[in-house]
């Protein structure tokens, strides 16, 4: 099976988003996104490599300190990324477009990750 990486908070919540759409990501353990979101919305992001997932990390070199990076296996793993939600909508519990950001190089859009080691 291949092994893909996930970015997450100490706490092992999600890394770039925050209030009703953050993920409470576990050892061992399968996961899925929020099911309010919109059918083709409801995926979780992991990095193909290691390298996309520390130049993520990189990217948001102030949160360094408060960051880490999981190998994690995966199901569900989507052809295309769907497109970009504006995160600020979605920490309230809205979606909507946004033409202001993009997947990072080398995301991959799955339905379950569950984390089994910290790098």
């Amino acid at each position: 099976m291949k092994t893909y990486y996930k970015v997450v908070k100490k706490d092992l919540t999600s890394c770039f988003i925050t209030g009703v759409s953050q993920v409470q990501y576990k050892f061992n353990e399968y996961v899925k996104s929020p099911k309010w979101l919109p059918i083709g919305h409801q995926v979780l992001f992991v990095f193909y490599n290691l390298d996309s997932a520390y130049s993520f990390m990189c990217r948001l070199s102030g949160a360094l300190n408060v960051l880490d990076i999981y190998e994690c296996e995966v199901q569900g793993i989507l052809e295309c990324l769907p497109y970009f939600l504006n995160t600020d909508a979605l920490a309230i519990g809205s979606f909507c477009c946004s033409t202001m950001g993009s997947f990072p190089i080398g995301t991959v859009a799955v339905k379950k990750v569950k984390l089994i080691k910290k790098i």
